[in-house]
């Protein structure tokens, strides 16, 4: 990966959340959100955050809004880059 983007995200309505998260805690690799045509098909986004691990960490849920805070450029470790 060449560019490392940090996104600040808040998901509001949310609904039949599913978390399990094992005694050693948990890593995320990747997130999938429907497109904006299933979600007006289903009237909300199916969210998944996926396991970088495959420990049996689970987070998915659905929810009428998805809204953007902020997004930073960051290093491979997540750290803000410093102006």
């Amino acid at each position: 990966m060449q560019n490392h983007t940090l996104v600040t995200m808040t998901f509001n309505g949310v609904e039949n959340l599913n978390l399990e998260i094992p005694s050693s805690g948990m890593l995320l690799f990747g997130l999938s959100i429907d497109t904006l045509a299933e979600m007006k098909n289903q009237h909300h986004f199916t969210v998944n955050f996926e396991d970088a691990v495959g420990d049996g960490f689970t987070l998915n849920f659905k929810c009428r809004q998805i809204e953007v805070l902020e997004v930073e450029r960051c290093d491979s470790r997540g750290e803000r880059y410093k102006p």
